[in-house]
């Protein structure tokens, strides 16, 4: 497992843990690091802040942090890694625009923004389909700035696809290619999450534990998902969804 844990300073750094071991990854020379994606071969991803406190992406292989870099600006993050070792994640440009990226061999290849103000990559499978969200069209204004519509990345080509929201972010992709995440309207205060699944190119919403928000996450070869939904009483609980 993966993920990340505070020090005794009060810090933040990305840490794995294997067999009950908690081990602490270090940081790529700043405070903070969280670690966020992990292969069957262990090599790890995630983001480390740097000397200057800038974010950026690495890449944690046998015991050593590496920086993978930008595209020119300050700032990157990765999100995800496949059997591969392909990472996906986003990274700024020399204008400070977000972009989807992919890095293979410390090299990074920039997957644009299709038109958008911004994008990110957020997980890949080991077919190398990549998953993530596009920002809003370059003339929005007002609310329409909030948007965000999920994408598939698939050699070379872009599947764009609504949810029935203006937010929506697209979290996990199966090995099948199912694609999950969640979407609200962020002009609406009374708008609630909702947690939906992308299977064969249709999109349906995930049933809740009661009236309130969910996301979905997670989701593993077999089609099981793993996310949030509150309770009947305000509360978070973890949930899974499995087909019948």
């Amino acid at each position: 497992v993966v993920g990340s844990s505070t020090v005794l300073s009060g810090a933040r750094r990305a840490v794995r843990w294997k067999d009950g071991v908690k081990k602490n990854l270090g940081t790529l020379g700043g405070r903070n690091s969280e670690a966020t994606g992990i292969n069957l071969s262990g090599v790890i991803v995630g983001w480390s802040e740097t000397a200057n406190g800038r974010r950026h992406a690495f890449i944690w292989r046998n015991g050593v942090m590496t920086d993978l870099g930008t595209l020119g600006g300050g700032f990157s993050e990765a999100s995800g890694i496949n059997v591969y070792g392909r990472v996906v994640g986003w990274a700024s440009d020399a204008s400070g625009r977000t972009h989807a990226v992919a890095w293979k061999d410390g090299v990074v290849k920039d997957l644009g923004t299709n038109g958008r103000m911004s994008s990110a990559a957020v997980a890949i499978n080991d077919n190398g389909r990549i998953v993530g969200s596009l920002g809003p069209h370059p003339d929005a204004e007002g609310g329409e700035l909030e948007q965000s519509t999920p994408f598939l990345f698939y050699q070379g080509t872009w599947t764009v696809f609504g949810t029935g929201q203006i937010t929506s972010e697209a979290r996990a992709v199966s090995a099948g290619g199912t694609i999950v995440g969640y979407d609200y309207d962020e002009r609406d205060d009374f708008s609630t999450v909702d947690a939906w699944v992308r299977v064969n190119g249709s999109v349906q919403q995930l049933p809740k534990l009661s009236d309130g928000h969910s996301a979905a996450k997670g989701i593993n070869r077999y089609g099981t998902i793993v996310g949030n939904s509150d309770t009947s009483g305000g509360q978070i609980h973890a949930v899974l969804w499995r087909r019948q």
